[in-house]
């Protein structure tokens, strides 16, 4: 008996390695497949899928993700040779600085701006569920009366390059995980760049990780040069954070020589203006900063001839922020160099000649209010600093799941303040920056109803449209834009959005960008023409817009399959990581895997 007991124990031993050993060749396999076919970073087509699993498993699959990319490979021996033997120009940091740079001949590196008459951007006719009544009285986008448009800095700044003056109107759109990945944000993007050029891809990281990576960027940094402080995770509590910046990240070098490394694309314009902008250290009481701390900023672009090499050298007192800058020839391929052990760097901007700058800042999981937790006078030092046209901001996600989930001490009052409170901030931050709130469009949940629209997330709705009103902000309504009640179901069964009923794929993404280029390309020429009557034109949105084609053409039967079988009706979209599609097909390889071992 005995014996036959420690056999039992060996054979249960043997077959759980076993069955681990299969698990881990599994998930090898899925990431190799991910990484192989998408050759991107797979955030941007995996929405929920960290949420899912641990995150050192999650951050094992992503590893590589970042890293992917067609700029050249960094040489850091070959970098610090270059730097030891290039000449270096000197000089004091001062915001009204005119740097002279050599003739050269000019690279075209913006799209011309099209006319002021050029046809609207054609977007798909969507179905709604809305009131007729409704719909012809209230705009999408709500910017006030023709006499009053809350936008009209903003479009004074595009009038700037429609008349062809060389400038670059700069906008900054936070969101939350809705735009994982650069999702919608790099549609309008596109949009709004074609219209008035393309001026450079604006706000970028210091380094990359799934969660904020950028489309039409290849950031080379390394992870373990720089530590990234940020907003904590469910801090409800909104005690102050002395180190995270206005995008509510920061980067501390950790290493002499952290370098951030960063390369453009073919398809985008070269880069022509640099800027750093960092910030003391916080001091050893952590609401203090140290008095004064001297530190030099260095920027390398090791493909241009000659080799450019340029340091400057930056005091950081208090809570100031500092913006060092560069002018440059035409570069594509740059290093910034830390302020070493001195500071932090709060963001760096690349920009071309002319055009439009369209920065995403994508904080998932976070409560718009939380920015509030980073002390007034450092995230107004960043907001000035960076010196936005137009400030856009998309949550409500995660607060209505909050509000939802009966978090302890927080309910549409406290949301109601502490949106107004930020906002408010933000204004008094910005005094001459327009505000746009985009507010959430429908959100399916199960509730005692059934799979519907929960109050609270309508109640988020009405109450940021209420907000803005009341503050004077632009507002658009991505709740009508996507249909209205009803359009999350319809939006899943075309795959344009996600079966958590929470996240539009790319394909939605491309939808409400659309829309929202048009309505605000639409009053921007009301604001030039008063007596223009401008409607958008219609057109179907391509079929390389839905979900299902950015998975490997081998998986597309299974994914129809698992999808139809699952949810009769809905048609052939992807297998979603988070989806009951997934759950099954992960359950009959484990099972199958059990019955051949």
């Amino acid at each position: 008996m005995t014996i036959k007991i420690s056999m039992r124990v060996h054979g249960a031993t043997y077959r759980l390695v076993l069955y681990w050993l299969c698990g881990l060749l599994l998930l090898a396999t899925v990431r190799a497949t991910i990484l192989d076919s998408f050759q991107s970073d797979l955030s941007a087509y995996l929405p929920g899928f960290a949420d899912l699993l641990p995150r050192p498993v999650y951050a094992w699959i992503a590893a590589d993700s970042q890293q992917s990319g067609t700029g050249p490979a960094a040489n850091h021996n070959q970098t610090r040779t270059i730097r030891e033997n290039a000449h270096i120009e000197q000089g004091q940091y001062a915001r009204t600085e005119s740097e002279s740079i050599d003739p050269e001949p000019i690279e075209s590196d913006s799209i011309d701006p099209k006319p002021i008459d050029s046809k609207p951007i054609d977007t798909e006719p969507i179905e709604s569920n809305m009131d007729s009544d409704v719909e012809a009285s209230v705009p999408l986008l709500q910017t006030g009366t023709p006499d009053a448009n809350r936008l009209h800095l903003f479009y004074k700044r595009l009038a700037q390059l429609d008349q062809g003056e060389q400038t670059v109107v700069r906008v900054l759109h936070y969101g939350d995980s809705v735009l994982w990945g650069d999702n919608v944000t790099r549609r309008i993007k596109a949009n709004l760049q074609e219209r008035f050029g393309d001026g450079g891809r604006g706000l970028v990281n210091v380094v990359d990780d799934p969660a904020i990576a950028l489309v039409d960027h290849t950031n080379q940094t390394e992870r373990h040069a720089f530590r990234r402080h940020s907003i904590p995770l469910e801090w409800f509590s909104m005690q102050p954070l002395p180190y995270p910046g206005f995008t509510g990240y920061t980067w501390e070098a950790l290493q002499p020589e952290a370098i951030s490394i960063h390369h453009a694309p073919d398809n985008v314009a070269a880069w022509r203006h640099i800027r750093v902008i960092v910030r003391a250290l916080p001091g050893s009481n952590t609401h203090t900063h140290r008095k004064s701390e001297n530190a030099a900023v260095t920027l390398h672009a090791p493909d241009t001839n000659p080799v450019l090499y340029r340091e400057k050298n930056v005091a950081l007192e208090n809570r100031d922020c500092a913006l060092v800058e560069f002018r440059t020839p035409p570069v594509r391929h740059i290093e910034v160099a830390a302020p070493g052990a001195t500071g932090l760097i709060d963001g760096i901007v690349l920009e071309s000649r002319r055009g439009l700058s369209y920065s995403a800042v994508i904080r998932m999981s976070m409560h718009l209010a939380w920015l509030s937790a980073i002390p007034f006078e450092q995230r107004a030092c960043g907001l000035r600093a960076y010196n936005p046209d137009l400030l856009i901001f998309q949550f409500g996600i995660n607060e209505s799941y909050s509000l939802q989930s009966r978090v302890p001490g927080f309910d549409l009052d406290v949301y109601e303040r502490q949106l107004r409170r930020v906002l408010s901030e933000t204004r008094r931050a910005l005094p001459d920056t327009p505000i746009l709130i985009i507010g959430p469009y429908e959100r399916l949940a199960q509730t005692h109803t059934g799979l519907s629209e929960p109050d609270e997330h309508r109640s988020v709705r009405r109450i940021q449209e209420r907000v803005a009103a009341d503050l004077g902000l632009a507002f658009f309504d991505a709740y009508r834009a996507l249909g209205g009640p009803g359009s999350m179901r319809r939006l899943v069964a075309e795959g344009r959005s996600h079966t958590d009923y929470t996240h539009i794929t790319v394909g939605g993404g491309n939808i409400l960008a659309d829309r929202f280029s048009s309505a605000v390309l639409d009053d921007y020429a009301r604001f030039r023409d008063p007596d223009a009557n401008q409607q958008a034109t219609s057109a179907p949105v391509e079929q390389q817009d839905r979900q299902s084609d950015f998975l490997p053409p081998a998986l597309h039967g299974v994914a129809r399959f698992l999808n139809q079988s699952i949810m009769p009706g809905t048609g052939a979209t992807a297998i979603q990581f988070n989806s009951r599609a997934f759950a099954y097909f992960l359950l009959t390889v484990v099972l199958g895997a059990t019955w051949l071992l």
